[in-house]
């Protein structure tokens, strides 16, 4: 197979910017059978990096199952920066990548720099690859999440279509309970 760095490193995740969290993650669940979404409550970050200058971002996400892809809804900031994540639709496909400084340079090598960077409280380094003027959308890069991944792929499995949105809180309480 040709490879390039567009499809050297498979798509894990589709993501959308949504004026409404809850409203959006439902509506996904209820067109495509996607899901459940779990509500991440609002994540800050130790580290954003918008074009190299700090930025104060709050994301509140949710997450679903669609296949074998999963799907992110991202609200618009309501406090803070709203950086990349201002314009509702489609905004970006996830890829992985052992080697992150490494794809970082093939991409930057193709013409496409990363504009974003943030670090989780976790430590965690996330990219956004600008690729807006060619294809409108951004690329996310970061290491293996097979976990995390794991935990929306596992609540699809017997998923029954009840409660497509429940919140992270609440799913380690029902996780508890056995």
């Amino acid at each position: 197979m040709f490879e390039t760095v567009l499809n050297k490193y498979a798509v894990k995740q589709i993501a959308f910017v949504v004026e409404d969290l809850e409203r959006a993650s439902r509506d996904h669940s209820a067109c495509f059978g996607s899901g459940p979404f779990v509500y991440m409550p609002t994540q800050s970050f130790a580290e954003a990096k918008l074009n190299g200058e700090d930025i104060d971002l709050h994301l509140d996400e949710s997450y679903g199952q669609y296949g074998d892809l999963q799907v992110e809804m991202i609200e618009v900031p309501k406090t803070g920066d709203k950086a990349i994540f201002d314009k509702p639709g489609f905004h970006h496909f996830a890829i992985w990548a052992d080697d992150v400084d490494e794809a970082l340079a093939e991409f930057e090598a193709a013409g496409f720099k990363s504009v974003l960077r943030m670090v989780s409280g976790s430590g965690q380094v996330i990219n956004f690859i600008d690729c807006t003027e060619k294809w409108g959308h951004y690329i996310e890069l970061y290491g293996p999440q097979v976990q995390f991944m794991g935990m929306t792929q596992m609540l699809a499995q017997n998923w029954d279509g009840e409660n497509p949105y429940i919140s992270m809180i609440d799913l380690q309480k029902m996780m508890q309970k056995g």
